[in-house]
């Protein structure tokens, strides 16, 4: 794990600090459709959410995320990060 802090995202969710590789990044194409960053390379602006399953359950519940990604997200997308985890 990093110490630098300039590698920690803040889960929008818990509002918990971890290291960027423990977290998925969600971000909006240029068709605004929402997708999952998982080289965090995608320029423009991305919402942090932890990699376990009780924090990307209550995902599409959040205002901030809608907020910061201006939309909600599709329920494919969320029961597509709950499978990645492996934990539901």
């Amino acid at each position: 794990m990093s110490s630098n802090p300039k590698n920690y995202r803040m889960c929008v969710v818990c509002r918990k600090m971890h290291p960027k590789q423990d977290l998925y990044r969600i971000c909006r194409d240029e068709s605004n459709t929402p997708f999952v960053d998982y080289l965090f390379k995608v320029e423009g602006r991305g919402a942090y959410v932890c990699k376990n399953a009780e924090c990307i359950a209550t995902l599409g519940n959040k205002k901030k995320v809608s907020k910061s990604l201006g939309g909600t997200l599709p329920q494919e997308l969320i029961d597509q990060m709950i499978k990645e985890t492996g934990t539901i």
